[in-house]
């Protein structure tokens, strides 16, 4: 449920990021560092690996861009978030339908 809640709140972020609406993009971003923190007590997730890379690309993003160093952390955890789930639903099921035809052959 909180993966749901994280997906619909970084995307929206992300949007209110090219709007200018940078409380909505901080909202996901806490959001997220909340799901990953999570997922890490209960044992789905081994490590924050991802977001620390998301971190840093958003400090390189605030160079670049010329914005708050913080807005660009924020911006780049909400991308982190979706293109995660947006690569990793699709790879889910592609294994998953994949055993199961397995399974049936033998």
């Amino acid at each position: 449920m909180i993966g749901a809640v994280s997906f619909i709140t970084c995307f929206a972020g992300i949007i209110c990021f090219f709007f200018g609406a940078w409380q909505v993009t901080v909202a996901g971003a806490v959001v997220n560092l909340i799901s990953q923190f999570l997922e890490i007590l209960r044992g789905k997730q081994t490590g924050a690996m991802t977001a620390i890379i998301a971190c840093l690309i958003g400090l390189a993003l605030s160079v670049f861009a010329e914005i708050e160093w913080w807005l660009g952390i924020c911006a780049a955890l909400c991308f982190e978030n979706v293109l995660l789930l947006l690569v990793g639903i699709p790879s889910i099921l592609a294994f998953f339908f994949y055993g199961l035809r397995n399974g049936k052959k033998q």
